[in-house]
């Protein structure tokens, strides 16, 4: 989940792929709000995907958080393994 909070009503998309020129799939909450939470699920355990942000006020001023330009880097984790004594 990515959680955004705003000063003024915005909307967000987020961009994501596995590597900064590779950001080919998006989720986005398309309702102007000063919070949202946006779910990206369906991700693949231990994988480092690259995503940045897309946020537009009212006014279609977008603002970009890229970290600087690039992209932000998160790894998933490792698959939770369960076993069962028998």
């Amino acid at each position: 989940t990515v959680s955004l909070a705003s000063d003024e009503p915005t909307t967000v998309v987020v961009r994501y792929g596995t590597g900064c020129d590779a950001l080919s799939q998006s989720r986005s909450s398309d309702t102007l709000a000063g919070a949202h939470e946006i779910d990206i699920g369906g991700l693949t355990p231990e994988t480092t995907y690259a995503w940045r942000l897309e946020v537009s006020d009212a006014a279609g001023n977008l603002t970009l958080a890229d970290d600087g330009g690039t992209c932000f880097l998160v790894a998933t984790p490792p698959p939770t393994r369960y076993f069962a004594e028998l």
